[in-house]
């Protein structure tokens, strides 16, 4: 006996569209004196505390805007049912740094953090240095590009590490402005959402005047 498909072709496509279609709702993030609006999803969590980031060098202070996009319905293909992770990053330059270019200023962020006091960070300050990069690990490539009309670098990132997760895409976009160092990130399982996602937070993020401070 020949089974009758509840679900005629024709809708269940018209769902799948209503699905995509819709995906994330979107707001303004324009948070306080930090310098820049942009479009990112409704979830996002822009926190209300400042962390640091101490080298040997210099101390950071930062905020960041960040949360993960929930995985749509399971029948969507893979590349779309995946967490994607997108965030906004702004630090204030250390003064020592003022004239330095956006190669030099990302290279001094980037160092190595002093090992904390604290036993419990320092193990994961540890972990993150040796296992961590064993299994977890990548490497950027680089290429000149722009973010809200100011010249950035847009960065792909590799995974190197052994437990790498197939199809990971990680794509960035540092700038400074003002005195301030701005990126931008959107990782996860490489598809058109995740680019979709990139596109609309690259393409609506504007620069706007801050009060220093």
């Amino acid at each position: 006996m020949r089974m009758v498909n509840p679900w005629p072709r024709s809708a269940l496509l018209a769902s799948l569209v209503l699905v995509v279609a819709c995906g994330p709702s979107w707001r303004r993030i324009e948070p306080a004196g930090a310098g820049f609006a942009l479009q990112m999803p409704a979830n996002v969590d822009c926190g209300g505390t400042d962390w640091k980031h101490r080298t040997e060098d210099a101390t950071w202070i930062g905020r960041t805007c960040a949360a993960e996009a929930e995985p749509l319905l399971s029948l969507m293909p893979a590349s779309t049912g995946t967490y994607i992770h997108y965030s906004v990053m702004w630090a204030a330059v250390p003064s020592e740094l003022n004239n330095a270019s956006l190669e030099d200023v990302l290279a001094a962020f980037e160092a190595p953090e002093v090992k904390s006091r604290s036993p419990v960070i320092a193990e994961g300050q540890r972990f993150w240095e040796t296992e961590g990069k064993e299994k977890y690990g990548h490497e950027f490539r680089n290429t000149t590009s722009s973010l809200g009309g100011q010249p950035a670098i847009h960065r792909d990132a590799y995974p190197t590490g052994s437990l790498s997760v197939e199809g990971f895409v990680g794509r960035s976009r540092v700038a400074l402005h003002q005195g301030r160092l701005y990126e931008l990130t959107v990782a996860g399982r490489g598809g058109a959402r995740l680019e979709a996602i990139r596109s609309r937070m690259v393409e609506s993020f504007t620069f706007i005047e801050h009060t220093q401070g």
